[in-house]
């Protein structure tokens, strides 16, 4: 799975996880965004979110793998 670019401005690219949902939690565990991903290569628009650190998390039959990622504008 990889998320691009990071640092990003707003869009972020996630390819390699088709079939899986998609949250960006931030550092006090929140969910801010959820998108159920069904391709093998997706957009995200965090354009939306503030500047700072977030955690990717993406749950595939019962697999999870989190990414940090950095938002800077």
């Amino acid at each position: 799975i990889s998320i691009f670019p990071n640092p990003s401005m707003g869009n972020l690219y996630v390819t390699n996880a088709e079939n899986s949902k998609l949250e960006v939690v931030d550092l006090l565990g929140q969910v801010l965004f959820s998108k159920d991903i069904t391709s093998n290569r997706e957009l995200l628009d965090l354009g939306e979110l503030s500047n700072g650190s977030y955690i990717v998390r993406i749950t595939n039959n019962n697999n999870t793998v989190t990414k940090n990622i950095v938002l800077s504008r």
